[in-house]
């Protein structure tokens, strides 16, 4: 399920970071949508963005950055340390460092909502 222009959209003053460095990092921001569904759900009065959905994101602005489809093949090692509250983050910052090797891409994600890190993921993609 694609979440890009529901859950979240790529905000346009983030447009220069879309450029593609030359380290291999595409660098992200979105607002979120408090008002998507999924927080109606999760959890009701205090809404939190599900570890899984920042999973999707990562791999949706992955496969924007390059232009290919990705899909997520391996889920390594993940630390979710602070929730990310839409309500008052709005904001989170996507870093995502990868490498080609192959046919699969490997993906160091590190996710911020101002100065602190809401979340570490070492993941795996591969076109579809």
């Amino acid at each position: 399920m694609k979440l890009l222009d529901s859950l979240y959209r790529i905000l346009p003053d983030a447009q220069e970071a879309h450029a593609v460095p030359a380290d291999g990092t595409a660098i992200y921001t979105v607002a979120l949508n408090a008002e998507h569904g999924i927080y109606r759900a999760h959890f009701p009065g205090n809404p939190i963005t599900p570890g899984v959905c920042l999973v999707q994101m990562a791999v949706e602005l992955l496969s924007l950055h390059l232009g290919e489809s990705l899909r997520l093949t391996c889920l390594g090692s993940t630390k979710f340390l602070k929730p990310v509250l839409p309500l008052e983050a709005g904001r989170v910052t996507f870093a995502i460092g990868y490498e080609k090797t192959g046919l699969a891409y490997s993906l160091n994600v590190t996710v911020t909502d101002g100065n602190a890190v809401c979340a570490r993921m070492k993941l795996v993609c591969n076109k579809y």
